[in-house]
């Protein structure tokens, strides 16, 4: 944020996710959802924590409907910040991602670590000590897998089942 308002002086700052209750707060005094609806409780578990993004589905709630189901529409400025995010990465990491982001259950191997290494650091994935690559956030995931055309996606299936060890995957 401080590079895109050209503020010289800047320090990152990790926050913890916000609470569910905390949440549930937020969204009713900014958006008037209830607390206990079940708007709120989808808002809150497609946010991860993350009230920016909890604030930006409570908006596309009002104005669209639901924007929290599996075909639903991200918000467009939160969809630019994770894009952005993610551009950020070097051609090999943004391309491992997209394999990633295609397999069910990636893993490394046949996942290439090394060239996750820029996303890991980015806060992006995570790599678990069984080799599971975790996106950090599900909208990651999302972002990257909608973004890329059909020939991506059929050449990163097809990749992805070349690479699996299960015959029922392959």
């Amino acid at each position: 944020i401080g590079e895109a308002v050209g503020c010289g002086r800047q320090r990152r700052l990790l926050l913890t996710p916000l609470p569910p209750d905390d949440m549930a707060e937020l969204l009713a005094e900014r958006h008037g959802i209830a607390s206990t609806s079940e708007a709120s409780r989808r808002i809150i578990a497609a946010a991860v924590g993350n009230a920016f993004v909890a604030l930006e589905f409570a908006r596309e709630t009002q104005n669209h409907g639901d924007p929290c189901g599996d075909r639903a529409v991200i918000p467009d400025d939160v969809r630019e910040v994770v894009a952005a995010r993610i551009a950020t990465l070097p051609e090999a990491a943004r391309a491992t991602l997209v394999i990633a982001a295609a397999e069910p259950e990636p893993r490394c191997p046949p996942i290439d670590a090394r060239a996750l290494t820029p996303a890991i650091v980015a806060g992006i994935v995570c790599i678990t000590p069984h080799g599971h690559v975790v996106f950090e956030h599900p909208l990651y995931r999302r972002v990257i897998a909608e973004a890329i055309g059909p020939r991506e996606r059929s050449r990163a299936h097809r990749g992805a089942a070349a690479n699996a060890s299960d015959p029922v995957r392959r």
